[in-house]
C-alpha cells in the first residue's frame, strides 16, 4: 500500500511551477515547527510584549474580567450552589469576558477591575513562573516542600522587582504601582497552599509582612506625589488595596501582630479612596479596620517611611541572596527530571513550549 503522503507527492509533480510560485508561503508555513524554533519565535514575542509593556502605552488602563475566584465569593451565597456554576452563570461570565477583557478601561468607566497592561503581564508572567516551579503540574515528585519554595522564591523575584523601582532615583510613583498591582492580582489568582505550608513558616511570615510592607510603601510614594485621592491618574487604588487585604485575609494565623491591612485602610480613609472592586470588599475591610488613623503610625514621613529597604535586608540576611531560578524545572538539567518524572521521561519533551519559556 502506498503510503498517505504519496497523494501529496503526486499533487505536486502535477503543477510544481504554479506550486512554488504561489503557495511556496503557504506550503512552507504549513511545516511543523521544531521545539527550537517555537522557542526562539516566543522568545521574540515576549522581547516585543515587555518592550511594549514598558512604554508608554504599558501604563494604559484595561478591563479584566472578574476572576474566577471573586464570582465565586458570590455564587457561593447561591443556597443552590453545588461547588460548580449554572449554565446561567457561566453564560453570564462569557458575555462578561466577551464584553471587557483587554478591552480599554476608558471605554468602561463603570467597571471597577482594571489594571494596566504592563502589570496584567507581570501577573501574568509570575503565575507562568509559579507553574515552572511546581512538580505536579510536570508529572514529577521532587520532594514535598518544592512548591512552596518554588513561589516562595517567585514572591521574592517580585519584591526584588518593586525594590528596584523604589530604589531609582527619580521613581515613578506610576512605574511602582505597576508593581504592587501584579503582585495583588498575582495573588488572588494563584493558589497559595504550598507557600502556606511551608515547612519554615517563619520565613513565610516573614515575607508576608515584607509583602505588606510594599504596599504601605507605595501608598507613602502616592500620597507624596498627590496621587493619593479619589480622582488619581492611579485609576485602581482600591481594587489593588482590596487584592492586598485578601491576601492578609488568606494567611491569618501568619500575620502575628501585622498592622498593616489596617494601616492601608487608614491611608484610604483619609484621602477619601473607596476599597472597592472585589465582591467581598467590605467585608475584607471590616475584617482588618482597627479604626487606625494615620496620626497612629509610630513611622515617622519619609520617602521610606515604613521601612521597607530595612525590611528587606532583614530578610536577605536571614535567607540568604534572594530570588532567582533554583527551583525552576525548565533549568532542571535533563536526566534529574527524568529521575524525578512519574513514567521516567523527560516532561519537557511533552510540554508545549509557549507554556515553558518566556
Amino acid at each position: 500500500m502506498a503510503p498517505k503522503r504519496a497523494a501529496a507527492e503526486v499533487e505536486t509533480s502535477e503543477a510544481p511551477a504554479r506550486k512554488s510560485r504561489d503557495t511556496g508561503k503557504e506550503a512552507e508555513s504549513s511545516k511543523p515547527k521544531t521545539k527550537a524554533e517555537k522557542r526562539a519565535e516566543y522568545h521574540a514575542e515576549s522581547k516585543r510584549i515587555e518592550e511594549k509593556a514598558n512604554s508608554p502605552e504599558g501604563l494604559e488602563y484595561i478591563c479584566l474580567a472578574r476572576p474566577w475566584q471573586d464570582r465565586e465569593k458570590e455564587w457561593e451565597e447561591d443556597e443552590d450552589w453545588e461547588d460548580e456554576p449554572s449554565e446561567e452563570q457561566m453564560k453570564l461570565l462569557e458575555d462578561e469576558i466577551e464584553k471587557y477583557a483587554e478591552k480599554p478601561a476608558e471605554e468602561h468607566p463603570e467597571w471597577k477591575w482594571i489594571i494596566t497592561r504592563q502589570g496584567n503581564y507581570l501577573a501574568n508572567t509570575y503565575g507562568d513562573d509559579t507553574t515552572r516551579r511546581n512538580p505536579d503540574m510536570m508529572g514529577m515528585y521532587t520532594y514535598n516542600d518544592h512548591a512552596g519554595y518554588g513561589m516562595q522564591e517567585v514572591i521574592e523575584n517580585q519584591l526584588i522587582a518593586f525594590k528596584k523601582e523604589f530604589s531609582k532615583k527619580n521613581c515613578d510613583p506610576h512605574r511602582l504601582w505597576i508593581h504592587l498591582e501584579a503582585m495583588g492580582l498575582y495573588f488572588y489568582i494563584n493558589d497559595q497552599m504550598g507557600w502556606h505550608m511551608l515547612e519554615d513558616g517563619e520565613c513565610m511570615a516573614q515575607t508576608l509582612a515584607l509583602v505588606g510592607q510594599a504596599l504601605l510603601t507605595g501608598l507613602n510614594v502616592l500620597e507624596r506625589a498627590d496621587l493619593l485621592k479619589p480622582d488619581s491618574k492611579i485609576k485602581n487604588i482600591g481594587l489593588v488595596v482590596g487584592l492586598f487585604l485578601s491576601l492578609a485575609a488568606m494567611h491569618t494565623d501568619a500575620m502575628d501582630d501585622e498592622e498593616w491591612p489596617s494601616q492601608a485602610i487608614a491611608y484610604c480613609k483619609s484621602h477619601n479612596v473607596e476599597i472597592k472592586g472585589l465582591y467581598d470588599s467590605d467585608e475584607l475591610v471590616a475584617q482588618a479596620d482597627e479604626g487606625l488613623d494615620l496620626e497612629d503610625f509610630e513611622d515617622p514621613p519619609g520617602p521610606d517611611r515604613f521601612n521597607f529597604k530595612r525590611m528587606f535586608k532583614d530578610l536577605s540576611d536571614r535567607y540568604g541572596p534572594l530570588g532567582g531560578s533554583k527551583y525552576d524545572i525548565v533549568k532542571m538539567s535533563k536526566k534529574e527530571r527524568i529521575a524525578a518524572s512519574y513514567d521516567k521521561e523527560d516532561p519537557l519533551d511533552k510540554a508545549d513550549p509557549d507554556f515553558l519559556i518566556h
